[in-house]
C-alpha cells in the first residue's frame, strides 16, 4: 500500500516550525522525516500566544513554501496541516465523577464514556477542552487499571483535563485557515505529543517530570503510575536570559543570543571564566537560570507529589536545554536525575542534514498525527494530484467493404390504351341544363331529339366506313344507306304535313329531317334554329 503524508506545525514564541513526514497506515507506530522548515519570529508571539495574526501567516506560508520544494512534495498538494497548541495559557484540571447501581452491574464502555462526559461538564469558564486523559478508577473503593469488563455496584473515575484559553485556538485558525487557505486537520497538545514520542513506560509508570524549556515558556509535565498527573506552563525561558544580557551589557539582542550560547554558562566557574568579562556575563546568565530552575521545581510541590514520586527523574528538551551546565543545575537543585530527550528508533529521518532534536516538538505532532488520521473522518494533509491519462490515438477502422450496387429493376408501368376521345356531338343535351344565358347552337330545348340526333351521328359515322357519303337534299350528309319507310304517327294537337318526295314515317330520323328542311328553306321560324 502507497505511503500517506502528515504535515505539521508548531508555532513558538521565537520561531515557526514545519516539518513533513510519511508513514504507512499499516504501521502507524513509525514516520519517516522527510523535511523540516523554520522561520524566525519577532516579538510577534509573546509567551507562546499569537499577538500579530498577519506577521506569524507570512512567515507560517515561507516556511511551508520551502517545504513544498521537497522532490517528494513536488507533484502533491498540501491541504491541511495538525497544529501544536501550547503557550501561558495551557494547563491541567483535576476533574472526578462517579455512578452507583442498585446492583452489581457490568461495567461497560458506554459507562466509561458517561463517567467522562460528566468530569467534562465539570469544568467551567471560558476554555476549551483539549483532551481528558484517565487518572485512575475506583470500582467498590478497588483501583481497577481496566475497568471496562468488571462487576461492580459503584465506580469513580479520575481524570486530568488539558484545558487553554479560547483565544489561543482562534487565533490559529485565523492564521492557519483564514489567511494560509489551510485545514486544520487537527489540534494537538505540544506537550503531551512530545511525551508520547520521547517517554516509555519505564519513565511513566516510576514517575518522571517532562520539562520543555522554550523561549519565553516552560512546559512541566509530571507522570505518576503511568498517567499525566499535572501540568503547568511557566511563563519565563531562554529568553529571558538574552534580555538581561541585552539591556546589562549593552548589546543588541542578536549579538546577546549569540554570546549565550557560544560562551556563557548557567554554573558559575572562576576557574573556567578567564576573563572578568566573561565572569559578568555568566552572574547574569547564572541568576535568571536559577530563577527558571526554581520554578520548576516548584511544581513538584504544586502538584503535591514527593521527589520520590519521580524515581525516573526530570526529562528535559526544548533548545533553551542547550544552554551550557544548565541541566547540571538543575540536578543539582531537584536533587533528582537529569537528561535530554532524544528521538526513539520510531523515528526514521530521510536526509543526514536534518537535525531531529532540533525538530522534536513538530515532528511529535507529526507523528501524533499519523496515529489520527487512522481515523477516516480525519481530514488529510496532502492532496493527491489527479493523473489523467494523456489520450491515446484513435485505432484506425477497419476497411469497411462497400457493398456491391444492387441492381434495382424497373418494371414499365402498363401503358394504358387511350380511348378514343368522344367528339362533341353535332347535337348536345337541352338548353335547359345549361341555362338560358348559354348562346350555343347545338342546344336543343327537347332532350328526345339531342339523343336522336347523338344515336343518328353515330348511325352516319357507321354507314360512312362502310358505304361512303350519301347526299341528301343537295347537300352532303352522313346517313344510312337506305332508309325503311314507316308510317307517320299523328301527334295529338299537332298538324303534320306532308314533305314531298320525302316517305311519311314515325321514325324520329323522319321528323328530324323534315324540321331541319324547313328551317333551312325559311318556311318555319324556331327560336332553336339552326345557324349555318
Amino acid at each position: 500500500m502507497d505511503n500517506k503524508y502528515v504535515i505539521s506545525l508548531e508555532i513558538g514564541s521565537s520561531a515557526v516550525q514545519v516539518a513533513a513526514a510519511t508513514f504507512s497506515p499499516d504501521d502507524t507506530g513509525h514516520i519517516t522525516v522527510i523535511g523540516v522548515e523554520e522561520e524566525a519570529l519577532n516579538k510577534c508571539v509573546r509567551y507562546g500566544r499569537i499577538q500579530n495574526v498577519e506577521e506569524v501567516a507570512a512567515q507560517a506560508e515561507k516556511a511551508i513554501d520551502r517545504l513544498r520544494q521537497i522532490p517528494e512534495l513536488a507533484d502533491k498538494n498540501i491541504t491541511g496541516v495538525y497544529t501544536a497548541v501550547g503557550g501561558r495559557s495551557l494547563h491541567s484540571m483535576h476533574a472526578s465523577a462517579e455512578l452507583s447501581f442498585p446492583e452489581e452491574t457490568l461495567i461497560t464502555a458506554e459507562i466509561i464514556n458517561r463517567l467522562q462526559n460528566d468530569a467534562m461538564r465539570s469544568v467551567d469558564g471560558p476554555t476549551d477542552i483539549l483532551d481528558v486523559i484517565p487518572l485512575r478508577y475506583t470500582i467498590d473503593n478497588t483501583p481497577a487499571e481496566k475497568p471496562v469488563g468488571v462487576f461492580g455496584s459503584h465506580i469513580k473515575a479520575e481524570y486530568t483535563v488539558i484545558v487553554c484559553q479560547n483565544l489561543n485556538s482562534r487565533n490559529l485558525e485565523r492564521v492557519i485557515v483564514d489567511r494560509m487557505g489551510l485545514d486544520i486537520c487537527g489540534f494537538i497538545v505540544r506537550p503531551l505529543a512530545i511525551a508520547d514520542l520521547c517517554l516509555t513506560a519505564e519513565d511513566t509508570h516510576p514517575g518522571c517530570m517532562l520539562v520543555d524549556l522554550g523561549a519565553e515558556t516552560t512546559t512541566v509535565s509530571i507522570y505518576t503510575g503511568g498517567g499525566l498527573r499535572y501540568l503547568a506552563t511557566i511563563p519565563l525561558g531562554a529568553a529571558a536570559i538574552t534580555r538581561d544580557l541585552a539591556s546589562c551589557l549593552g548589546m543588541v539582542e542578536s549579538q546577546a543570543e549569540q554570546t549565550k550560547c557560544s560562551v556563557a554558562s548557567a554554573i558559575l566557574d572562576s576557574n573556567s571564566a578567564s576573563t572578568a568579562e566573561l565572569r559578568n556575563i555568566n552572574n547574569y546568565v547564572h541568576a535568571r537560570a536559577m530563577e527558571i530552575v526554581a520554578n520548576i521545581n516548584a511544581q513538584i510541590e504544586f502538584a503535591g507529589i514527593s521527589r520520590n514520586d519521580l524515581r525516573a527523574g526530570i526529562i528535559i528538551t526544548g533548545r533553551g536545554a542547550k544552554l551550557r551546565n544548565f541541566c547540571k543545575l538543575l540536578e543539582a537543585q531537584s536533587s533528582l536525575s537529569v537528561r535530554n530527550v532524544a528521538l526513539p528508533t520510531a523515528v526514521r529521518i530521510a536526509s543526514p542534514t536534518i537535525n531531529g532534536n532540533d525538530f522534536i516538538a513538530p515532528i511529535a505532532v507529526a507523528m501524533k498525527g499519523a496515529q489520527r488520521s487512522a481515523d477516516p473522518q480525519e481530514l488529510p494533509c496532502i492532496e493527491e494530484p489527479v493523473v489523467i491519462p494523456a489520450p491515446q490515438p484513435a485505432p484506425e477502422p477497419a476497411p469497411v467493404k462497400e457493398p456491391e450496387p444492387e441492381v434495382i429493376k424497373i418494371e414499365k408501368a402498363p401503358v394504358e390504351e387511350k380511348k378514343p376521345e368522344n367528339k362533341r356531338p353535332a347535337f348536345t343535351l337541352d338548353r335547359d341544363e345549361y341555362g338560358p344565358d348559354v348562346n350555343d347552337p347545338y342546344l336543343l330545348e327537347d332532350d328526345d331529339v339531342a339523343d336522336a340526333l347523338s344515336a343518328r351521328d353515330r348511325e352516319q359515322q357507321q354507314a360512312q366506313q362502310n358505304a361512303g357519303n350519301l347526299t341528301t337534299g343537295g347537300r352532303p350528309a352522313k346517313g344510312p344507306k337506305s332508309v325503311k319507310p314507316v308510317k307517320p304517327v299523328e301527334e295529338e294537337g299537332e298538324d303534320v304535313e306532308d314533305i314531298e318526295d320525302e316517305p311519311r314515317s314515325d321514325s324520329w330520323i323522319n321528323r328530324v329531317q323534315i324540321r331541319i328542311k324547313k328551317l333551312i328553306e325559311g318556311s318555319e321560324d324556331d327560336s332553336n334554329s339552326l345557324e349555318d
